[in-house]
């Protein structure tokens, strides 16, 4: 039985895995590739794995590329400096409340589009 992600045949009859884009593999371990936003802080829902490391205090904009089961996450590196990090207001965060971003270095922030306008995210914290 093949299988299909939101309409997208990802696996076929025949059990081989089939468009996916974007993917590059080792073996059976299949890994996507790393894109560096650090330039445009542009979120991007296609790629599945993004880093940034901050240069100033920033705004993220609108993610782009958004899909209903979309989902991405951005590895986040405030440096040294404490950026301060700000999402727009169509991200919404678990109980209404935006972490504090300023507590602690890298962060892990996941996002999960709803709507193709409504991203759900979640973010955990590390220290260097």
């Amino acid at each position: 039985m093949a299988l299909k992600i939101s309409g997208t045949e990802v696996i076929n009859n025949s059990r081989a895995l089939v468009n996916i884009a974007g993917a590059s593999g080792v073996y059976n371990d299949f890994h996507p590739s790393v894109t560096d936003i650090s330039s445009n802080y542009q979120i991007d829902m296609t790629k599945p794995v993004m880093t940034v490391t901050m240069t100033s205090s920033t705004a993220f904009p609108y993610a782009i590329n958004g899909e209903p089961g979309r989902t991405c996450k951005i590895i986040i590196d405030r440096t040294a400096s404490n950026y301060t990090v700000t999402f727009q207001s169509n991200v919404k965060w678990p109980n209404n409340t935006t972490p504090p971003f300023a507590n602690n270095r890298y962060w892990l922030v996941t996002f999960d589009c709803y709507n193709s306008v409504t991203f759900f995210a979640t973010a955990v914290p590390f220290n260097s």
